[in-house]
């Protein structure tokens, strides 16, 4: 049976309106390959557009200005002020937008659905509504959608987002959902029972996990822990990595000319490190000069988990019963932590005078 595949607002936005990451090229190529219909609502497409111009304008409009003379200078752009400069970028997004429904033969499909049962869904606060989300029409409509898409042409449907609200609809309507297109990906691929590099993975899959944890352990001074959580300097040393977990794997490319297997994982790092900064409890704040005393400091001993998403190439050998890890990108090496209990394993305090302007 051909296969449908929806596609809702936040894969765009997670994308960042960018559709040449590895990632989502591989998505779009093997449901090309494959002759994969894609589809998006006409809600979809509304509230992408809406998005990019959203999401532009928060980030400029919130930009000082001399940060903003740096972005226009960095731009080579003649003399432009922050609307003109908004409205400008949300038009370059909007034509990768369209162009990729254009490239990809991407449906846009009009909003058609029972109304009855919209109303149902939102008076008994149903899926997507609910107390904290009472306002989920624009979800409830595409939903709905898809759902009367399905039953009139009598086929199966799958639909990729990362909502929660959704997640528990599709389960009572037959509407199976995958959070990210990764997770679709890796369910087209994995498939072919046929393919004899996949059969060579799975069989040595823990080998190359403890692999992957190895290597992502090896790359802890690539790792960054800072806090704003204090009015005086926080000092960050010794960052180790105790723990990796890896909690999700996709495949999402195979390469079998180059015994290659391409990944995307999701990530659970514990990390210890030690923190030391200034005890806000003996703060006395001199006004006139704007300068805070600190008469002690603190020595902490701390644990964080953090999250982040990981993109490697496994090659593998069947005939040496080798493997190697190759190209590994993290896309986020840099998290906050905060100065509570939970955080702090060991506490220490020693005499120790400073001060800082606030």
């Amino acid at each position: 049976m051909k296969r449908i595949i929806f596609l809702d607002t936040n894969v765009f936005e997670s994308a960042k309106f960018d559709y040449q990451s590895k990632n989502f090229i591989n998505f779009l190529e093997i449901c090309d390959e494959r002759i994969i219909d894609l589809y998006i609502t006409d809600v979809v497409k509304d509230e992408v557009l809406k998005r990019i111009h959203v999401n532009i304008n928060d980030s400029i409009m919130n930009i000082d200005k001399n940060n903003f003379s740096i972005l226009i200078k960095s731009l080579r752009e003649e003399d432009i002020g922050k609307r003109k400069l908004c409205n400008k970028l949300s038009k370059k997004l909007i034509l990768k937008f369209e162009e990729l429904i254009w490239d990809y033969n991407i449906k846009v499909i009009p909003s058609d659905f029972n109304q009855r049962e919209l109303l149902d869904l939102y008076f008994k606060t149903e899926s997507p509504f609910s107390k904290q989300k009472k306002h989920e029409f624009p979800d409830a409509i595409i939903l709905l959608t898809i759902k009367k898409y399905s039953e009139k042409n009598k086929k199966k449907v799958f639909l990729i987002s990362n909502d929660g609200g959704m997640k528990s609809f599709c389960e009572n309507n037959s509407i199976e959902i995958y959070e990210k297109i990764s997770d679709m990906t890796n369910l087209l691929i994995t498939e072919n029972p046929e393919e004899k590099l996949l059969e060579f993975y799975h069989k040595i899959l823990d080998e190359i996990k403890m692999k992957i944890i190895d290597k992502v352990t090896s790359l802890q001074d690539d790792f960054i822990l800072y806090s704003h959580d204090h009015i005086g300097g926080i000092d960050v040393e010794n960052v180790k990595i105790k723990n990796v977990n890896l909690n999700k794997i996709d495949i999402i490319q195979i390469n079998t000319e180059d015994s290659c297997i391409s990944l995307e994982l999701d990530l659970k790092i514990k990390f210890s490190f030690n923190a030391s900064y200034p005890d806000i409890d003996t703060m006395s704040r001199d006004k006139e000069d704007g300068v805070n005393y600190f008469h002690l400091y603190n020595n902490a001993d701390m644990e964080v988990e953090k999250t982040t998403t990981s993109y490697l190439d496994i090659v593998l050998d069947e005939e040496e019963n080798n493997l190697d890890i190759e190209d590994i990108q993290i896309t986020n090496s840099e998290f906050e932590f905060f100065l509570n209990d939970e955080n702090i394993i060991h506490l220490e305090q020693f005499d120790n005078f400073s001060s800082c302007k606030w």
